[in-house]
C-alpha cells in the first residue's frame, strides 16, 4: 500500500472510530438519581416522603426496611426530603445525604443522619462524612454546590404537586398510603400495585 492510501486509511479508521465513540456516548442513559434504589424498571415505586429530623420518619425507615426486601427487584424506593422550612440550613442534613451520593454512599449518610436526627449539626455533619471515608474537599464543595442545592429544592416542588403537607407520606405507584406506620399497611398498598401474576424475585438490594 502506497504512502497516500496508508494516510487515506488511517483516516477513515480515525473517523470511525471518533463516530463510534460518539455514539457509544450518546447512547449512555443518564445518571442516575442517588436518592433511587432498586431496578429503575420496577413495576412499583414506593416514593417516601420525609425529614430527617422527625422521629416519625426513623420509625418508617425501620418499616421500609423490613417489608420492601419481601418483593424483591420489583419495587423501586425513592426517597425525598421535606424540612420544616425552606431555609439552606433546613436543607442542610438532605444536601449532605445528596453530596454524599456523589460518591456513592447516599444510603450509608441517610441511615446515619436518621439515627442521629438530634445530633446533625453543622458542626456534625464533617465527622459523618469523615466515619464514610469520603474525600472531604469534594463533599465540602458538592454539599453547597448548585446541582446540589436545586435537587434539595426540587424535592419540596415534588412533594408541593402531590400534595404533601405532613410527613411522613408515601405514595406507592401515584397513590397515597392513608396508613404507615404498621408493616402490614405498607405491604398491602405495594401488593395491591403489583402485577396479577407476581412471583417474589430475587432480594432487594
Amino acid at each position: 500500500m502506497c504512502a497516500g492510501a496508508r494516510r487515506r486509511a488511517v483516516g477513515v479508521l480515525s473517523v470511525i472510530a471518533s463516530l463510534a465513540a460518539a455514539a457509544i456516548a450518546a447512547g449512555q442513559p443518564a445518571a442516575r438519581p442517588v436518592n433511587e434504589r432498586g431496578p429503575a424498571d420496577a413495576p412499583v415505586t414506593v416514593v417516601e416522603f420525609c425529614s430527617y429530623d422527625s422521629k416519625a420518619c426513623s420509625r418508617l425507615d425501620i418499616v421500609l426496611g423490613a417489608v420492601l426486601p419481601e418483593f424483591g427487584d420489583s419495587v423501586r424506593l425513592v426517597f425525598r426530603h421535606v424540612p420544616a422550612d425552606d431555609t439552606p440550613a433546613a436543607s442542610l442534613r438532605y444536601r449532605a445525604a445528596l453530596a454524599a451520593g456523589q460518591q456513592g454512599q447516599f444510603w450509608p449518610m441517610h441511615e446515619i443522619l436518621l439515627a442521629n436526627r438530634q445530633r446533625a449539626t453543622p458542626a456534625d455533619i464533617p465527622a459523618m462524612a469523615h466515619q464514610l471515608g469520603l474525600d472531604a474537599g469534594r463533599f465540602r464543595t458538592d454539599l453547597d454546590s448548585a446541582e446540589t442545592i436545586a435537587a434539595a429544592k426540587s424535592d419540596q416542588d415534588e412533594a408541593a404537586a402531590q400534595n404533601v403537607s405532613t410527613t411522613p407520606a408515601l405514595i406507592v405507584n401515584g397513590r397515597a398510603v392513608a396508613a404507615i406506620g404498621e408493616a402490614k399497611d405498607l405491604r398491602a398498598a405495594i401488593r395491591l400495585a403489583l402485577p396479577a401474576r407476581w412471583v417474589p424475585s430475587k432480594k432487594y438490594p
